[in-house]
């Protein structure tokens, strides 16, 4: 959670001398590392995260799954980031949904400022992890 001190007045925001509040977005494939890397990044005192967080997850879910449903899921989910982003100024916004790497272009066209971490991990440690630890 975000434990930037936040200005209770607009007034005072002139004294916090903090960079542009970004977009993050953690993407890959199932068991690549993600929960990993976004419970690690979550930690961070500038930045507030949604880990698989619902609606958003189920949306991409669907979207990953059925494109014919993006149409009316994307613009809902761009609202939902757009609001989570406005609620953690002045800090950063992550958001963990891995099925985003399906949408990815997508949220790179709405979202230009935005970074994206996308993970990568050999194939056959992901098969192992996924034998070993399930799905």
């Amino acid at each position: 959670m975000c434990n930037v001190l936040r200005a209770s007045s607009c007034k005072w925001r002139h004294l916090l001398k903090y960079p542009v509040s970004k977009k993050i977005f953690i993407i890959g494939t199932g068991r690549s590392g993600t929960h990993w890397v976004a419970r690690t990044l979550a930690e961070h005192i500038e930045i507030r995260a949604t880990i698989e967080v619902k609606p958003a997850f189920d949306w991409v879910t669907r979207m990953a799954l059925d494109p014919a449903t993006h149409k009316r899921l994307f613009p809902r989910l761009v609202r939902y980031y757009r609001y989570q982003h406005f609620i953690s100024v002045p800090c950063h916004y992550m958001d963990k949904s891995h099925p985003n790497i399906w949408l990815a272009d997508q949220l790179a066209a709405t979202f230009s400022d935005a970074v994206f971490i996308g993970m990568q991990r050999n194939p056959y440690a992901t098969v192992a992890s996924m034998l070993i630890g399930g799905c």
